[in-house]
């Protein structure tokens, strides 16, 4: 067992990110708070602050390897009352116009869960752990500073989003906000400079559609990714989710906007 270097961490954001690195800090900090502005959903659901929420998700090892378990719930067989996703055994997958893996190939199994409900099974091991707590309708007003404005000592936060301000006192402050992240503006408030920031632009148009598919249409459940080649630049991803729910996503580059 890791030995505990801290008394409290805080963590701003209920997103994936967040939830992993809350299940990290257990083990060094003998308690972990996560605050968030949305109401939480009980399962599943998608919720205002997560963008592209409807788009795909994979079950990456890092959330497997932090949620005793969660391979196993999103490997269920999705049946409209099932709360797991479908997996998604070695099939046809196709990169850039070129087969990848035949049929019957060895391989790890793909998981690929909505991202509402890989999120939601993150949550719920997550809260269950005896020395984290998870509050949400959290709405974080600023940063908590030593008199010198020298160290952050916590955040200030406003419980239902509204009343009184809170002042959650903190060993360790993890942003895990994302895009709408304010700590650069906190930061400049205290007189330091934000971190320097580099820019990747991507000229990428997609388009997501869920379907119902009948089951058994696509026969045995599979995964179709067409990659984007130069003299193509677009792209198409088909397979399934929990709930026998399809996801279809077309993509174009440079220009390309998916018809």
């Amino acid at each position: 067992m890791m030995r505990k270097i801290g008394d409290h961490a805080v963590v701003l954001g209920a997103s994936m990110s967040g939830l992993l690195a809350a299940r990290v800090l257990t083990d060094a900090y003998q308690r972990v708070t996560v605050v968030d502005r949305d109401p939480l959903p009980e399962h599943g659901a998608d919720r205002k602050g997560v963008p592209q929420a409807g788009t795909r998700t994979r079950c990456c090892p890092a959330a497997r390897r932090s949620s005793t378990n969660c391979s196993r719930d999103a490997g269920r067989p999705g049946g409209g009352r099932g709360a797991g996703a479908s997996r998604l055994p070695r099939g046809v997958v196709l990169g850039g116009g070129h087969l990848l893996r035949r049929q019957g190939e060895p391989g790890d199994p793909v998981y690929q869960p909505s991202r509402a409900f890989l999120e939601g099974q993150v949550r719920k091991r997550v809260q269950a752990l005896p020395n984290v707590l998870i509050r949400d309708r959290c709405e974080v007003a600023g940063l908590a500073t030593a008199p010198a404005c020298d160290r952050v000592t916590g955040a200030r936060v406003l419980p239902g989003g509204r009343g009184a301000e809170e002042i959650l006192t903190a060993d360790l402050l993890v942003d895990a906000t994302g895009r709408s992240g304010r700590t650069p503006a906190w930061l400049r408030d205290m007189g330091h400079d934000p971190p320097a920031e580099d820019q990747v632009r991507v000229n990428i148009t997609y388009a997501t559609r869920h379907l119902r598919l009948r089951p058994g249409a696509l026969g045995e459940t599979k995964l179709i990714l067409i990659g984007s080649e130069l003299a193509r630049p677009a792209a198409l991803a088909l397979f399934t989710q929990e709930h026998d729910r399809g996801i279809l996503t077309l993509a174009g580059y440079a220009g390309h906007p998916p018809h």
